[in-house]
């Protein structure tokens, strides 16, 4: 069981203790350390999102370049097919509504693959109590002047 002096990340007596709006006490250094993983952390997120972010900008380039060649190809098609041109068009519109229907199972392959793909989201910046997962800033910690006490019977000592 933790002791109200004890820092709620080393679990040791706190050292130089701090506490946050909430209540909690940590050991200034844990605290400062907490927030510097905090911080790589956020850094690491931000670059696996800035490449996210890039891999998605490319390959929206890549589809419309593919779905410019598909309309040159079919514009193509279409001068040198005058005479069919109507016929084709009424098919294509009667099999594009057919494959439409995500009930088919032709279609339940492209469904997965929208639902698998990852969607990430802007890492926040925001630091964070590693207690109560609240906004925390290193301005808000409130430094503590305990007086302890020495005794024989405990080997740390405690606070008053």
């Amino acid at each position: 069981m933790r002791k109200f002096e004890q820092c709620w990340i080393c679990l040791r007596t706190a050292e130089n203790p701090v506490s946050s709006p909430y209540g909690h006490i940590f050991c200034k250094i844990c605290i400062i350390n907490n927030f510097l993983n905090q911080k790589k952390i956020y850094a690491r997120k931000k670059k696996e999102y800035e490449d996210y972010i890039k891999d998605l900008k490319k390959k929206k380039k890549e589809e419309l370049l593919q779905e410019k060649e598909k309309e040159k190809k079919k514009f193509v098609q279409d001068l040198e097919n005058l005479n069919t041109v109507n016929v084709q068009k009424e098919e294509e519109k009667n099999l594009l509504d057919i494959s439409n229907n995500f009930w088919l199972s032709c279609n339940t392959s492209k469904v997965k693959k929208d639902t698998i793909q990852k969607k990430l989201k802007p890492p926040s910046k925001n630091l964070i109590c590693p207690i109560t997962k609240k906004p925390l800033k290193m301005n808000e910690l409130i430094t503590i002047n305990p007086e302890v006490i020495k005794n024989g019977d405990s080997e740390n000592g405690g606070y008053i």
